[in-house]
C-alpha cells in the first residue's frame, strides 16, 4: 500500500510518494523557472544521507526517486533551487517505517 506525504502550497509544490513495499518513495515538485536544482535526503543530525539531483533543469514538473533499502525514521527533503530570478530552499519531513 502506498503511503503518501504531502507538502502543499509554495512555488515549487513538493511532495512524496513512498512505496514502503518496495523501499523506495517518489519526489516531485514543480520549477517556474529555469533553474540549478540540489535535491538531498537529509537525516536527524543534519548529515547528507543521499544527493538526488544537482544539475540545471528546465521550467516544469519533474521527479527523482529515493531508493531508501534499509534506512528507518525520520529524514528532510531539500530542494535547494537557484535561478537568475530566484534562490530558495523548501523541505519536506518524511517518514520510513522498520520494515
Amino acid at each position: 500500500m502506498a503511503e503518501t506525504v504531502e507538502k502543499t502550497g509554495g512555488a515549487y509544490n513538493l511532495q512524496c510518494i513512498q512505496e514502503s513495499a518496495n523501499y523506495f518513495a517518489i519526489i516531485f515538485f514543480y520549477l517556474p523557472l529555469q533553474s540549478i536544482v540540489v535535491l538531498k535526503i537529509i537525516n536527524q543530525t543534519g548529515h547528507d544521507v543521499r544527493l538526488l539531483l544537482n544539475e540545471e533543469l528546465p521550467a516544469g514538473t519533474h521527479t527523482a526517486k529515493f531508493f531508501y533499502g534499509r534506512l528507518k525514521g525520520d529524514y528532510v527533503i531539500k530542494l535547494f533551487i537557484k535561478s537568475d530570478k530566484i534562490i530558495d530552499i523548501n523541505s519536506l519531513l518524511i517518514q520510513i517505517p522498520s520494515l
